[in-house]
């Protein structure tokens, strides 16, 4: 359930990477780590069927977040990331889906996540400065939490966010100022 790549290797990923927080027991756990690279490959990623899908076994808080702490090359395709919303707040348990390695590639990537839970988002975190352009769409029910002020690229990424009708979603810029 964890890969680890390691430096100088790639993993290449040409459907969807399918990340299960069920058998952990603390608060978020890594499952994609080392210093080599995810490399999403997906010829038509979309919202039903994207590249990475944080499935959190019901939504009520006991399946943890998860993290990938490994460098993630989207490549030139636009990407879609998804993921089911399990109450995982930031503040109190780092977050549904964490990036904490670097996201490079020129395609641009939506988030989105699954049905509101009890006025819930799916909590997506950041962390790095990261390379990647493209633009960011980040679409229902998905609240990026950006603990590094550069998380989207600043000047080099368009941000758009468009939930659909009744759906959220926003933006916590965690006392950082940042261009967007």
């Amino acid at each position: 359930r964890h890969i680890n790549i390691a430096s100088n290797a790639a993993l290449e990923t040409t459907g969807t990477l399918f990340l299960d927080p069920s058998f952990n027991t603390g608060p978020y756990t890594t499952l994609v780590s080392g210093d080599g690279t995810l490399r999403l490959k997906m010829t038509a990623s979309t919202a039903a069927t994207p590249d990475i899908f944080y499935d959190s076994t019901g939504g009520d808080g006991s399946g943890w977040g998860v993290a990938i702490t490994t460098p993630v090359d989207m490549g030139s395709t636009h990407r879609y990331v998804a993921g089911l919303i399990n109450r995982n707040d930031f503040e109190d348990y780092q977050g549904d889906l964490r990036f904490d390695g670097v996201i490079s590639g020129t395609g641009g990537v939506t988030f989105v996540g699954g049905p509101n839970n009890s006025g819930h988002r799916l909590s997506l975190v950041i962390s790095q400065p990261n390379t990647f352009t493209g633009g960011v769409t980040l679409s229902d029910n998905v609240f990026a939490i950006l603990v590094d002020p550069n998380a989207f690229n600043g000047d080099n990424n368009a941000v758009d966010i468009s939930p659909s009708a009744g759906q959220t979603a926003g933006i916590y810029l965690y006392g950082h100022d940042a261009t967007i």
